[in-house]
């Protein structure tokens, strides 16, 4: 976790566009691209490269400072969002954030053992 902070930290600005924008506010996003509630996510480089149709993006935050993200996204016609399904892309999310978070209190532990 500490090695991460260090090397990778992501300090997104609302001003680099939608996607920055969503990673700054640290929101849960689950989106379509599509007709004009989506022209604003097509404004944004990265969603106007990858071109999807719908897309999700789930922040990584531990300690209130932004690890990265979990991105997805698919072309096909639309992505069904059901309830269960943003639910459990949650769950998968606070797993691996609690994973960090294990790993940085293992590392305390052992810092303050030596």
């Amino acid at each position: 976790h500490e090695h991460l902070l260090r090397h990778f930290l992501v300090r997104p600005i609302a001003s680099a566009g939608p996607l920055g924008a969503v990673l700054h506010g640290r929101s849960d996003t689950f989106a379509s691209c599509e007709g004009t509630a989506g022209k604003a996510w097509r404004r944004d480089r990265t969603l106007y490269e990858l071109a999807p149709r719908s897309f999700g993006l789930l922040p990584l935050v531990l300690d209130e400072k932004l690890l990265g993200c979990l991105y997805f996204d698919t072309r096909s016609k639309s992505l069904e969002m059901s309830d269960a399904l943003r639910e459990m892309l949650q769950e998968i999310r606070d797993h691996l954030v609690a994973a960090f978070a294990q790993h940085r209190r293992n590392a305390d532990r052992e810092a303050a053992a030596a």
